[in-house]
């Protein structure tokens, strides 16, 4: 066994401590006049202003779930690991599950491709995704079985996304073979408020939320959201999509009623699937399109009601869809005189 040297020990825990602290590396060394423990005054030159000391905030999930999940494959993501992060797109959200990756093509209005450890989900055929208990996939979809479209959500209303990976969990229902998401919504705002954001690549979006509290327990929340821009490709993405969310939420008859309304209406352009022949020949740039009409326009809204007790709930919803998508994969070789 090697003799530990107490004064060697000492001046490693001092020297760590004024890494955390510069007021502790002004004290003596271990057996001086003063200790460690007693920082002394930062010495600072005539006419000078000591340095103000910068705050770091550390945080972490606060959620135990030792003896309630099921596996490490599940776990729940709160609103602090997701707020602060950019998003170019709404889909973006399911991000914060690990291992997750939500990429786009044809426009901002299409279902993101989803991937998980490295498999590609396509739009949703094994990816199941819901929003306050409301499934969100579609079971028959013109672009395909599964469609999971969730453009349509306005992040700031989200509180927490619970995610489950792998086929153990039956509740997951169809889709779910590799993953399932469930958002949870907020059910009053921490702040009322406006905001505005513009990049120079004329993209804009313009997002308001607030509540207000009805009764004594009673709450009624709104949200909605505006977003616009012609996008970085040489044909202008003119996109144009709006969003609303609203939602009330009482205790009732010993458990909790919500009811919420969700709107969603977007048209776009898209500049998509170009051949990379086309673009080593010149014949366009990195940016540009071999067809200037290629983009979509869907609406969404839906209305949901149900009732909680503890772990047994009643929802029922009803829901309006609109999908159209303005594609061309072979740019006229199988079809030249009409195209695909």
């Amino acid at each position: 066994m090697r003799r530990i040297d107490h004064q060697a020990l000492g001046a490693l825990c001092l020297g760590l401590a004024a890494l955390a602290d510069p007021a502790i590396a002004q004290a003596p060394a271990i057996g001086g006049a003063a200790r460690a423990s007693e920082p002394q005054a930062l010495s600072v030159p005539a006419g000078q202003k000591p340095d103000r000391k910068e705050e770091v905030y550390v945080f972490g999930r606060a959620t135990e779930l030792i003896g309630k999940a099921q596996a490490a494959s599940e776990g729940i993501v709160a609103e602090a690991d997701f707020e602060t992060r950019p998003l170019l797109r709404a889909g973006e959200l399911v991000e914060v599950i690990p291992g997750m990756v939500a990429a786009q093509h044809s426009g901002g209005g299409k279902a993101n491709q989803y991937y998980l450890r490295g498999f590609n989900l396509d739009h949703g055929t094994d990816f199941a995704g819901s929003i306050d208990g409301v499934p969100l996939n579609f079971r028959a979809h013109p672009h395909m079985n599964g469609y999971l479209d969730l453009n349509f959500l306005i992040p700031e209303v989200v509180e927490t996304v619970k995610f489950r990976k792998g086929t153990g969990y039956a509740e997951n229902g169809d889709f779910s073979a590799a993953a399932a998401a469930d958002f949870y919504t907020h059910d009053r705002a921490h702040e009322n408020f406006v905001e505005l954001n513009a990049t120079n690549d004329d993209a804009y979006r313009v997002v308001t939320m607030g509540s207000l509290d009805i009764g004594e327990t009673g709450a009624l929340m709104a949200a909605a959201e505006y977003e616009g821009g012609d996008g970085a490709f040489e044909n202008p993405a003119r996109q144009k999509k709006w969003a609303a969310y609203g939602k009330y939420t009482d205790d009732l008859a010993g458990g909790k009623l919500h009811i919420a309304f969700m709107g969603y209406d977007q048209d776009w352009h898209a500049t998509d699937q170009m051949p990379s022949r086309a673009i080593d020949s010149g014949q366009i740039g990195r940016f540009g399109t071999l067809d200037p009409d290629l983009g979509g326009y869907t609406t969404r809204y839906i209305l949901s009601a149900g009732m909680d007790w503890g772990k047994a709930s009643v929802l029922a919803y009803g829901e309006s869809y609109q999908f159209r998508l303005f594609n061309n994969p072979t740019f006229f070789l199988n079809n030249p005189a009409k195209g695909d």
